[in-house]
């Protein structure tokens, strides 16, 4: 008798869909541990990289589960039990669907839901964090993604249509994690995704990764859809996809970086001429004080009083151009004091012109306004 070792090709994709699902479980606990712990290594593996929000973490909890009794609900030969692990499958996923929707709103249409901080709180200023607790646009994208994609692999009848549309939101969803993880590989580009969005987390990246190759296993189901082409022009075709996609995330971080740097430079420049111009009205303001002490004509301390109006407006400006960067505003601080103290001490010498005071007095103040 001959046994036939032929191996089901419906075994692997269950089994890399199972394994998926566990990886994303304790992928998403263990962040959220992190969370509760405050444990830098688990939120973002090294100090500086991006660290994955704790709804991430929840989206990735969920969405294992999801997989996992989506694939395991049919195999169960109780019906009830069946159903009803489908149904499991199906909330989870949807609440998953749900979080990255709700930020994906966020995002869009300037709202605050309060659920970004809704279970563990972030500070302002994270790395890469434009909104405490919130995760990034591409993730959000993801989940949704990957939320309709388990309802049509879950559902009870499959069509082409289905299968097709189920295989291409996994593919979608493999090509952010692809270009997001690219982007940890190429640092000089800057920390820019599609469209210049922020980038997720490179372990959650590498999540959405494995779960999309799994979900692409699972709906691509040989008696739905056949694939005709052989496996040299297959690979090749994949090979050409993979080297498109990583051009035109290259060309677009390269944009978005250019556009950034553009932007820097203008701000710098923007800088460089508010603190000129501040510099201008100081040194107006300290020449007509020593021309009110020299000849006490009311003129030059009208002059005076007009530029030290306007010395203050200008560093009051600076400083609100400084606001949202702490590097620049504690560089600024070294301009602002001497500033600050010259035109108290310009006010002085101005009053003690006014009450006569000692002429040897005033000749101190007037050779201090001068150095």
């Amino acid at each position: 008798m001959i046994t036939d070792h032929t191996p089901d090709p419906a075994v692997w994709p269950s089994r890399l869909a199972s394994f998926a699902a566990l990886f994303a479980v304790i992928v998403g606990a263990l962040v959220l541990s992190g969370w509760a712990l405050d444990i830098t290594l688990l939120k973002s593996i090294l100090p500086g990289w991006f660290p994955m929000k704790a709804n991430a973490a929840l989206g990735f909890v969920l969405t294992g589960v999801a997989l996992f009794l989506t694939v395991r609900a049919p195999a169960t030969f109780n019906p009830r039990l069946s159903t009803f692990l489908s149904y499991v499958a199906r909330l989870c996923g949807l609440l998953a669907g749900l979080i990255g929707a709700l930020t994906l709103g966020e995002y869009s249409f300037g709202w605050d839901l309060g659920i970004d901080q809704w279970l563990f709180r972030e500070s302002v200023g994270a790395v890469g964090t434009s909104h405490p607790g919130r995760m990034a646009q591409e993730a959000a994208l993801n989940f949704v993604l990957l939320s309709v994609a388990l309802l049509l692999t879950g559902a009870s009848r499959k069509t082409r249509v289905t299968v097709l549309a189920s295989v291409t939101l996994g593919i979608l969803v493999e090509t952010l994690a692809l270009s997001a993880t690219l982007s940890y590989l190429t640092p000089s580009l800057g920390a820019y995704g599609w469209f210049g969005l922020s980038i997720m987390a490179l372990h959650a990246a590498m999540t959405f990764a494995i779960l999309s190759l799994a979900v692409i296993a699972i709906s691509w189901q040989p008696n739905v859809m056949l694939w005709s082409l052989s496996r040299p022009i297959t690979g090749a075709f994949v090979c050409g996809m993979l080297v498109l996609v990583f051009i035109g995330f290259t060309a677009s971080r390269t944009q978005f970086q250019l556009k950034e740097t553009e932007r820097q430079i203008a701000y710098s420049e923007k800088v460089m001429g508010s603190i000129q111009d501040l510099m201008l009205e100081v040194l107006t303001a300290q020449s007509h004080t020593r021309g009110y002490v020299i000849t006490g004509e009311d003129g030059f301390r009208a002059n005076y009083l007009a530029a030290n109006a306007k010395s203050e407006a200008k560093l009051e400006l600076l400083l609100k151009l400084v606001a949202d960067r702490p590097h620049q505003k504690r560089v600024l601080v070294q301009i602002e004091v001497p500033t600050k103290t010259l035109l108290q001490w310009f006010e002085q010498v101005i009053a003690a012109r006014q009450s006569d005071m000692g002429v040897s007095r005033v000749f101190r103040l007037v050779r201090f306004c001068s150095t």
